[in-house]
């Protein structure tokens, strides 16, 4: 049985992975803060080895791999979403340069294999995008995660640390209560407000269902000593691009509502117009997404009734 440790197992992909790890049979231990009250992490149930502190911290992760002989560390502790990011430069450079450099010299030292959770972000604006393309970030999350991804493929050149860089589309589902347009437009719509389509903008995203991207990191996990890939980088996507209204139209059909069109806000600059991901790499190797974006939607919005019925999350 293979002892794993996620980073940013709080998160919304973080305490998907750790939960369906779990129920996988490995043994579990996760990394964060803190867990707040209405964190990912407790509204999906999860129960692992918890443990507390800084990513940053190298000693820390050297004292976790060491005590609880970590075969593989998922890496995903990071600041997340783009208009935080935006808000404090700093402490995103630090946590997700300096977090991702902790765990890389810590691994460097012991051996352990990496996961990073990278993203599409790391290329920038355009469609189809390669693993083999250029960095090209548009934002300070997008540096960060370039700069962190480009520091994690050096170590696997230069330490020979067994790195491999998971870069996935935008992803959606249960326990996501981030200030993202899916959560949002579904707490809108459960409070019975009408949500709101920016006019004229026609960004499109490439979406997966989390239990796919969950799937693809416990696949990719399961053969991170195969030479196919054993130091490599991986897109992971579903072919399912969708504009702002197209996201909104399809939340609303599950509700007795209609969006109302507004202008766009003057922050919607930092945002990307287009962006999706050429995932055959990973296809070659044999994985699938299993849930369209149709279902996905029916089952999150599920899931969002659910747990504000149970009175475990207020909107």
């Amino acid at each position: 049985m293979r002892r794993v440790l996620v980073t940013g197992v709080t998160g919304f992909v973080g305490a998907n992975l750790a939960k369906a790890l779990y129920e996988r049979g490995y043994e579990v231990f996760g990394l964060a803060r803190s867990i707040k009250e209405h964190s990912s992490y407790r509204l999906l149930n999860v129960d692992i080895n918890m443990m507390f502190g800084d990513v940053r911290d190298r000693s820390l992760i050297y004292n976790i791999i060491i005590r609880n002989d970590i075969d593989v560390i998922y890496h995903l502790a990071a600041v997340a979403i783009v208009k935080q990011a935006h808000k404090d430069p700093w402490f995103t450079v630090e946590t997700n340069i300096m977090g991702t450099l902790s765990v890389l010299e810590a691994c460097r030292e012991l051996g352990c294999s990496v996961i990073y959770m990278s993203t599409d972000k790391v290329y920038g604006e355009g469609l189809r995008k390669l693993e083999t393309d250029p960095y090209n970030p548009v934002d300070i999350y997008g540096a960060t995660k370039a700069s962190a991804d480009l520091i994690a493929r050096i170590y696997a050149k230069t330490y020979d640390v067994n790195v491999v860089v998971a870069r996935s589309c935008n992803v959606y589902g249960p326990g996501d209560t981030n200030p993202r347009i899916i959560p949002n437009t579904i707490r809108k719509c459960l409070k019975g407000e009408k949500p709101f389509i920016y006019k004229n903008y026609k960004g499109a995203r490439e979406y997966i269902y989390i239990d796919d991207l969950v799937n693809a990191l416990i696949f990719l996990g399961q053969r991170i000593n195969n030479l196919m890939v054993r130091r490599e980088v991986f897109n992971i996507g579903t072919g399912e691009v969708k504009t702002q209204e197209e996201v909104v139209l399809e939340i609303t059909k599950h509700f007795k509502t209609e969006p109302v069109y507004i202008e766009p806000p003057p922050d919607l600059k930092i945002e990307i117009n287009e962006q999706s991901l050429d995932y055959s790499k990973i296809y070659a190797l044999g994985w699938r997404p299993e849930v369209k974006f149709s279902e996905g939607i029916k089952r999150t919005i599920e899931w969002w009734r659910a747990v504000v019925r149970s009175g475990r999350l207020r909107i």
